[in-house]
């Protein structure tokens, strides 16, 4: 008998046992959807050897990172002036939208206000061996954010001054930096731009601008330093991603802007995991896959940002999954799962789906982890609009698997 499978999250193969389809119908409900959650704000307080007194920042997380394994760590986007509501809550909400619409992954995002906007971001050459903002971010923050699952893939973004400033940071720490979004600077922009010109070409990419329009009341004095410095260095300007808002004033720049470049900076992730159980437009497998082992080991070996390392997202997992049950691999959709358990050890949905597909050939090992989904459901989930339903399923199943 075939334990059980999905045709395109919507119909399923199973046996008349009625505690069989109760079982199964559970797991089909609750493992396509991932819940849509608000994203959670921390505000992080600490003493700050950088400039030497208190200073406070805000972590947004993303809403399933309280599922993942400390092991399994996340990208940083740092936004700097967050004393600006005007600036940081669309940034927000920008970047939640991007997550949602899986354009860009599940990151946090510090952000940094400043008491002294131009004291802290006002670097007076490229050269200057340090400043106390940077030094807060390099060796303040790291231990504070490694607490909260911060991995080492950062990005750095800034506006007008600190754009600059970000600049500046991109250019001396260019290891410690993934990628800058630099919204219309002016202070530092030539100097920058001829140092980042002897620089090699991976860095070069790794640097993005925008810029907003010429006229008087929109961006002029500094859409017009911009024109200087690309006409001197036009080679290098072939190489980095520039956003143009023509028609927009100074500080909508990064509005308009922030998606697009977020957008173009992570254009191949939604993808990294494609070839992987590929699918034609009918949802059939394109070839048979290898067998469980080769094919964690594909997987393992495409978790990339880049060359950053970055584990599978708990919908990269169901997005595989999904494509190995259709076709009833059941060996590699096991192993998938055992895997995401490890990456995602308090998401119920997981353990309840592992449970199904074990119930046959490991009844007590299915008990097991039905118990474990329970507990979760009722440790995390007890906001879910369906969550007495599930639990009630949950408990109905445990219950007939220990009367067996």
């Amino acid at each position: 008998m075939k334990p059980f499978c999905y045709l395109s999250y919507t119909k399923l193969l199973w046996s008349k046992e009625p505690q069989r389809v109760l079982c199964l119908l559970l797991v089909l409900c609750l493992s396509p959807s991932i819940q849509a959650r608000p994203a959670e704000a921390d505000t992080l307080r600490f003493y700050s050897a950088a400039f030497d007194e208190e200073r406070e920042v805000y972590l947004v997380k993303p809403p399933n990172q309280r599922y993942r394994s400390p092991l399994h760590r996340m990208p940083l986007i740092i936004l700097l002036d967050g004393q600006h509501d005007w600036l940081i809550e669309p940034a927000s909400s920008d970047i939640r939208a991007l997550q949602r619409s899986y354009e860009i992954p599940e990151a946090l995002v510090l952000i940094v206000p400043h008491k002294d906007r131009n004291a802290e971001c006002g670097v007076s050459a490229l050269d200057q061996e340090s400043a106390p903002l940077l030094q807060m971010l390099l060796e303040d923050l790291p231990p504070l954010l490694a607490e909260h699952g911060a991995g080492d893939y950062w990005i750095l973004e800034g506006h007008s001054m600190s754009a600059s400033f970000a600049l500046y940071a991109f250019l001396k720490h260019p290891d410690r930096f993934a990628a800058v979004l630099a919204h219309s600077p002016m202070h530092l922009l030539a100097e920058a731009a001829a140092q980042l010109a002897q620089r090699p070409l991976d860095q070069q990419q790794r640097m993005m601008l925008s810029i907003g329009g010429m006229a008087r009341d929109k961006d002029i004095y500094h859409r017009v330093n911009f024109e200087s410095v690309r006409a001197r260095h036009p080679e290098l300007f072939a190489h980095i991603q520039v956003f143009e808002a023509d028609h927009s004033a100074h500080n909508t720049v990064p509005l308009l802007a922030r998606p697009v470049l977020l957008s173009y900076w992570f254009r191949t992730f939604s993808s990294r995991f494609n070839h992987i159980a590929e699918v034609d437009s009918t949802y059939t497998l394109l070839r048979e896959p290898d067998d469980a082992t080769e094919e964690l080991a594909k997987i393992r070996q495409a978790a990339k940002l880049g060359t950053w390392d970055y584990l599978p997202e708990l919908s990269d997992i169901y997005g595989i999954l999904s494509r190995y049950m259709s076709a009833e691999h059941l060996d590699q959709s096991i192993a998938l799962l055992k895997w995401g358990i490890e990456l995602f050890p308090y998401e119920f949905e997981l353990h309840a789906t592992l449970a199904g597909l074990l119930m046959d050939a490991q009844p007590d090992e299915a008990l097991i982890l039905f118990e474990k989904a329970l507990f979760l459901l009722q440790t995390m989930e007890q906001e879910l609009p369906e969550f007495s339903d599930y639990r009630a399923g949950l408990a109905e199943i445990i219950t007939g698997l220990k009367d067996r």
